[in-house]
């Protein structure tokens, strides 16, 4: 596969995945029970995610990979203490 049709089909992957993640928040925002079931499924496949593109060597523009374990590790932290 060309790099620019690498570049198009990741333009694409993102762009859909926005979508989906814009309507999980907008849903999930109505109500607390809805929110954690998110807010866990996310983490979840987060985790997931990692782990599949750590198998394949896939390599995370720098500051990327920080700045996502922070956001993961606030939202647990913050599920925890049951604060938002």
């Amino acid at each position: 596969m060309s790099e620019i049709d690498r570049e198009t089909m990741m333009s694409f992957c993102y762009k859909d995945l926005c979508q989906l993640c814009t309507q999980l928040a907008t849903k999930a925002a109505k109500s607390e029970s809805a929110y954690k079931i998110v807010e866990e499924g996310l983490l979840r496949i987060l985790k997931e995610v990692d782990k599949c593109l750590e198998e394949i060597n896939f390599e995370r523009p720098s500051g990327v990979a920080s700045r996502v374990d922070e956001v993961a590790l606030q939202l647990s932290q913050n599920s925890k203490d049951g604060s938002k």
